[in-house]
């Protein structure tokens, strides 16, 4: 071409889309002397400089001569290249206008059979071009084994046999529609079964670059991965294309030679992999390559959805090493573990990944497989440990390390708010939380539920979790504590104290047991409590005794069968104190108490006496009144009842 020629340039003549194509088709047929004027005709010019403008193997001249772009590689946009278009149609520079959306080569295997250290192939082969077919090149490993002409047909449809070397066959449609790939492995023992693969087909590829990529992956394996591969890609086809197309040559090969998984879960973590966003994908790749047929089981055992929350990463909350560890961890675990973890993770997602990373393994195994736990507990302890702040998720990685199902109990019942300030409290001991933990796991629903009421309270919650982790107290002590919280809910808790701390020091009978919980409360409102104690009918004040500090519910007193029974509950010592012959009651008003403090401590005790050997051994509720109920005062009302004999009867 002379330089003016580049410099004034041509127009196109080009079909750009699959509708347009269409037209020139039937415009062809029906007046092949106007058809020209149904395509896209654009001014091009080339570079006088250059021979090949575009760099794309197609000289200026011969893109002039099929009034191509000479400045784009690909002038209908239909993703192949003018130079593989002129290629594969064999079109002589006379005429090779450039038509967008060509039907490539479909070729499916009819038989195979083995001659002499050859394949044959039976193969039904079909084709569509608008413009017309040129060649149609069936290839083996870049070389042509069979080339078939259209000599301008715009369609085809034939019967083929070819012969191949035993080795993996590749049919190859250059094209970015459908097409179809045979494969076979000349190792399998049964005769040279082939497996098909209709990858080309699917809408899975982007690019039979992909295709090719993988071909030649895998040809370079050999014996059981090679093998896997033809069986994958037959029952996965594009996804599978695709899967394999994204790890290095290294990594695939230690999947597919993997004993440890079957392809089953192979084609199952190839159709989530599919499913999965760009992101994931990036991550899904980092994984295989870091953990191997690991992360295959992990993906085939969770959902899609699930595999995405957990590998998008898109607010980096995790790191790739984090789930590689949490994958690890997975594949050590047994099948009920793995079944918990499974349902975890799906209920979860991330969350579950950094609680299982943070928890330690054989922490992590207990709590997966214990029968008391079920998923929502898990489920519920993993959100709320990802609510926790600061230093409390540390805090609480340790306390679910030394209490396992027990803790986790405590996060997933334990309201948000509640669970960071007690882990974050000052006023609790790490050693404390962690006795007190395991007991509330002991308790039923219920206790657990007021337990929970405890913990709420600002006021109340330290020396709540002192009491419960004291080693001296009990379940059993724990349960009674909160029965006596609930029995006087009318009134306001203010404190907690073991038995032993809340007894004087120089007490000779102490009145609380040392080894129990002991409920400090203010009345609220009006009240009444009962008391046993010695009347003395014959001296001139038989009521002398009546008021003390000493009291108790009616119920206690009425429940009891003999009066020997009283003076047990009660640990009464009637051979040092008194001779507990009376019962008599105290009653406050609602105006008395508004206006006066009256603090009462709530516990049971046990007595014994040094001197006669007298035993009491208690277990009632008695209340001691640690503020006076003056009988002169207002609002005070002591009287005198029954005698206990006839009372109890």
């Amino acid at each position: 071409m002379t330089d003016p020629e580049e410099y004034n340039g041509w127009e196109t003549a080009i079909a750009s889309s699959i509708d347009q194509a269409d037209s020139y088709d039937e415009e062809r047929q029906d007046n092949p002397l106007t058809a020209d004027d149904v395509l896209d005709h654009e001014a091009v010019t080339s570079d006088p400089l250059l021979e090949d403008t575009d760099e794309d193997d197609v000289d200026d001249l011969a893109e002039q001569i099929n009034r191509l772009d000479p400045r784009d590689r690909d002038s209908d946009g239909d993703k192949l290249s003018d130079r593989t278009e002129l290629r594969l149609r064999d079109q002589s520079d006379e005429y090779a206008p450039a038509i967008y959306g060509n039907t490539p080569p479909s070729v499916t295997v009819r038989s195979i059979s083995a001659v002499n250290g050859r394949t044959e192939y039976d193969v039904a082969l079909q084709a569509r071009d608008a413009s017309g077919l040129g060649a149609i090149d069936l290839m083996k490993g870049g070389e042509v084994e069979k080339r078939v002409w259209g000599r301008g047909e715009t369609e085809i449809s034939r019967e083929i046999s070819f012969y191949v070397d035993r080795s993996l066959v590749e049919v190859m449609a250059k094209s970015d529609g459908p097409a179809r790939r045979a494969m076979t492995d000349g190792g399998v023992e049964k005769g040279f079964r082939v497996t098909i693969a209709d990858a080309a087909d699917s809408d899975a590829i982007d690019s039979f670059d992909q295709l090719d990529r993988v071909v030649r992956k895998v040809d370079e394996l050999d014996g059981r991965a090679n093998r896997r591969a033809m069986e994958v890609l037959e029952e996965t086809e594009g996804k599978g294309v695709v899967f394999m197309d994204d790890l290095e040559t290294g990594t695939l090969r230690n999947v597919l030679d993997s004993t440890d998984v079957d392809r089953g879960q192979l084609t199952g973590a190839i159709e989530k992999y599919h499913e999965l966003g760009d992101r994931a994908r990036l991550l899904t790749t980092d994984l295989v390559g870091e953990t191997g047929d690991k992360t295959i089981a992990f993906m085939d055992d969770l959902d899609a959805e699930t595999l995405e929350g957990i590998l998008d990463l898109r607010d980096a909350e995790l790191t790739t090493n984090e789930i590689a560890s949490v994958i690890r961890t997975y594949d050590g675990l047994d099948d009920a573990a793995s079944q918990s973890a499974r349902e975890l993770l799906e209920a979860t997602e991330d969350n579950g990944v950094a609680f299982m990373d943070d928890v330690e393994a054989g922490t992590l195994d207990d709590i997966l497989k214990s029968a008391d736990l079920d998923s929502d507990d898990l489920a519920g302890a993993v959100r709320s440990y990802d609510s926790l702040e600061g230093a409390t998720s540390h805090y609480a990685r340790d306390l679910l390390d030394e209490t396992g199902e027990d803790g986790v109990r405590l996060l997933d019942e334990v309201d948000d708010a509640s669970l960071q300030k007690v882990l974050d409290s000052d006023a609790i001991e790490s050693d404390e939380l962690v006795a007190a933990t395991r007991k509330y796991g002991d308790l039923d629903g219920d206790k657990r539920s007021q337990f929970r009421g405890l913990l709420a309270d600002d006021d109340l919650r330290g020396s709540w979790v002192k009491v419960a982790a004291d080693s001296e107290i009990t379940t059993g002590d724990i349960e009674t504590a909160i029965d006596r919280v609930e029995t006087n809910s009318q009134h306001s808790v203010t404190n907690f104290k073991v038995g032993r701390n809340a007894n004087p020091d120089d007490a000779v009978h102490p009145p609380h047991d040392p080894d129990s919980i002991v409920v400090e409360m203010e009345l609220e409102e009006g009240d009444e409590f009962w008391r046993v104690y010695e009347r003395t009918p014959q001296t001139s004040n038989p009521d002398e005794n009546l008021a003390g500090g000493f009291v108790a519910r009616r119920s206690t007193l009425q429940s009891a069968e003999t009066p020997e029974e009283v003076l047990d509950r009660l640990a009464l010592l009637r051979s040092e104190w008194q001779d507990y012959n009376h019962v008599g009651k105290v009653e406050v008003t609602d105006e008395f108490v508004e206006n006066n403090q009256i603090r009462v401590q709530v516990s049971t005790t046990r007595q014994a006496s040094e001197v006669s050997g007298e035993v009491r051994p208690g277990g009632g509720t008695q209340y001691r009144l640690q503020d006076d109920l003056d009988p002169d005062a207002q609002g005070v009302t002591w009287e005198a009842v029954e005698e206990l004999e006839s009372y109890v009867d």
